[in-house]
């Protein structure tokens, strides 16, 4: 009859080998998920680029519709045609030292206050109003 006798040494070294074969099927199964991942990231990658190119080249269709749209020279036309405006002539453009000229200023008197009652303003209408009659020789 035999003795079978167990030996430490050869037990460690089929549980380190058990143990190394268990870790390298982890690192084989964390791989490949590792690689499916990126391949997946790079599919959708290539569908973003694609969707940005296709995205510019709308953007550039509407950038040449807005040049068109906006084109003094349709606008002037459209303007002429619907509303009926011309362009400005010359002779009815001024310069600020013409404004006095063209529009005198008027005298204080003409202006028209409204009564502070009805407007529903405070005390500076009525010390206009005031000053109105007090010139016109009414007393108020």
């Amino acid at each position: 009859m035999s003795v079978y006798h167990y030996d430490n040494a050869r037990v460690a070294r089929r549980l380190i080998g058990f143990l190394l074969v268990v870790l390298g099927v982890v690192l084989m199964t964390g791989l490949y998920y590792v690689k499916i991942r990126a391949q997946s990231a790079k599919v959708v990658h290539a569908d973003l680029i694609a969707q940005i190119e296709k995205e510019n080249l709308a953007l550039n269709v509407l950038r040449a519709e807005i040049a068109h749209l906006e084109s003094p020279e349709r606008l002037s036309q459209l303007a002429f045609d619907n509303l009926g405006l011309v362009p400005t002539q010359n002779d009815r453009v001024i310069t600020l030292k013409d404004i006095d000229g063209q529009f005198p200023i008027r005298d204080s008197g003409v202006l028209n206050i409204p009564d502070a009652n009805r407007s529903g303003v405070g005390g500076a209408a009525n010390l206009f109003e005031d000053e109105r009659v007090s010139e016109q020789g009414v007393t108020p």
